[in-house]
């Protein structure tokens, strides 16, 4: 990244938090807040099949999340320092003259990152929302798919009436490219999307591109549907590579989920994922999930999760990586819920082939014990 970007993110940060503070001076009794939180997720992972023991939880491996906010009326800095690791691993295996050995990986809490780091000002009674610094939320469609539009730049989000949202994201190239796009005269980096959220539902498109570093443009758009409280219905899509970018493939990836809970201890997620690549042949990979869980007091919690998985698409040119093969897989299990921050869950999880997309952390083949660890601060 050049540094004449670098400083500009900077400047504009120290700007727009500068005048937020001339702003928020005029308010009655403010007074700056901070806030720290954070998150912490490990575990053990034994296969017998293969066979190994993993230091790492099933859902989140090692991670150590710490987030740092500060606020001042209408101005404020959000900013998130994450380690993680996928495991310290032994894997077991048996030599051709049958005797036993061990091969050892280490890789835990390694990998510090700063995820994001950005100051914001809220103005005109919060009509407009300015950002600038390492941005990371994407506000404008499918979050859950994991649309990885964020980096070093400026945003403004303007908020007309109640409820709508109309904003723009430019960031800097990390190749060290800060020009504007003559093809389409849009930043070679951005997003660009607009948003409407009520009470019993929400909708968002975006549009984003990520030209200067060879991924494409993506087109990401998310529904929620909530008519009741027992009920939540959401639906998302990105399309990769919409224009065709030279050497890149269409691509739709489309997750629905829907989450019932029809009596107070119970919760029932449905969900499907389907990734379609449009190239010559179409290559398909589908995934269909489903989780149950039931609190049977305030301390401990059983669930079971599962699903069936079906393609043609060996997975070279997938965004996610694809499937060729019909598998399914299983995983029941109980959660002790040591406080309202700390969990402890220990889990038995099969599959006969590739697992779980979305809703259920089954991502090896064979038989597994899964204990994990997550505390909330």
């Amino acid at each position: 990244m050049k540094k004449s970007t670098k400083l500009l993110v900077a400047l504009s940060t120290a700007l727009l938090v500068g005048g937020g503070v001339l702003l928020a001076q005029d308010a009655d009794e403010v007074k700056p807040e901070w806030k720290v939180s954070g998150h912490l997720g490990t575990g053990l992972v034994a296969n017998f099949d293969t066979p190994y023991l993993k230091w790492a939880g099933p859902d989140y491996g090692n991670r150590l999340r710490l987030n740092l906010n500060w606020s001042y009326g209408n101005i404020g800095v959000r900013s998130r320092v994450q380690f993680s690791g996928s495991s310290y691993n032994t894997t077991f295996t048996t030599k051709v003259d049958g005797t036993n050995a061990t091969t050892k990986s280490t890789n835990g809490f390694i990998d510090p990152k700063l995820i994001y780091a950005f100051g914001y000002a809220n103005l005109f009674d919060d009509k407009l929302e300015i950002q600038a610094g390492r941005l990371f939320t994407n506000d404008f469609g499918a979050n859950n798919l994991g649309y990885g539009m964020y980096g070093d730049g400026v945003s403004a989000v303007v908020k007309p009436i109640n409820g709508l949202s109309v904003g723009a994201k430019v960031y800097v190239s990390n190749s060290g490219e800060d020009t504007i796009s003559p093809e389409t005269f849009f930043y070679t980096n951005a997003l660009y999307g607009v948003a409407y959220e009520q009470d019993l539902f929400s909708v968002a498109v975006g549009y984003g591109r990520e030209a200067s570093s060879g991924t494409g443009d993506s087109l990401i758009s998310g529904i929620t549907v909530s008519p009741i409280d027992q009920l939540s219905i959401l639906w998302e899509n990105d399309v990769f590579h919409l224009f065709g970018f030279e050497g890149k493939t269409q691509e739709l990836l489309s997750n629905l989920v829907v989450d019932i809970a029809p009596i107070d201890p119970l919760t029932i997620d449905l969900g499907g994922t389907a990734d379609i690549q449009f190239a010559t042949d179409i290559a398909y990979s589908v995934w269909i999930e489903g989780f149950v869980s039931y609190d049977i007091n305030d301390n401990f919690t059983c669930d079971i999760g599962g699903g069936y998985t079906f393609g043609n698409d060996a997975g070279e040119a997938g965004v996610d990586g694809g499937i060729n093969e019909n598998s399914w897989w299983i995983r029941p299990g109980v959660s002790y819920h040591i406080n309202k921050n700390a969990d402890i869950g220990l889990h038995y999880a099969y599959a006969s082939g590739s697992g779980g997309y979305y809703l259920t952390s089954v991502t090896n083949t064979g038989n597994e014990v899964q204990l994990e660890f997550q505390w909330r601060f």
